[in-house]
């Protein structure tokens, strides 16, 4: 479902929450990454997100985590802020 094509995904059937679809456009080494939205929210600006905010992370480095420039993440938003985030389709760096 990434690609560009779908704005939004459902990550749970039973509360219908969605999560929108992404691809990471920038990693530093302190801890932060930026998203570019995909699709009809394309026109949406960059996001941030800190690497506490990827699902499971528990310290690693973006290269043992698996998250590159390039990858494919879904995430979830809250007053324009990513609360959430999943790596979809790693992209080796």
């Amino acid at each position: 479902m990434s690609g560009g094509r779908f704005n939004y995904i459902t990550i749970n059937g039973q509360t219908g929450e969605e999560a929108k679809i992404g691809t990471v456009v920038d990693i530093t080494t302190s801890g932060t990454g930026v998203v570019q939205p995909s699709g009809s929210a394309r026109g949406q600006p960059l996001m941030g997100f800190t690497f506490d905010k990827l699902d499971g992370y528990r310290g690693q480095t973006p290269r043992e985590y698996g998250v590159f420039v390039g990858t494919t993440v879904r995430f979830q938003e809250e007053g324009g802020h990513i609360r959430k985030i999943w790596v979809v389709e790693p992209k080796r760096g």
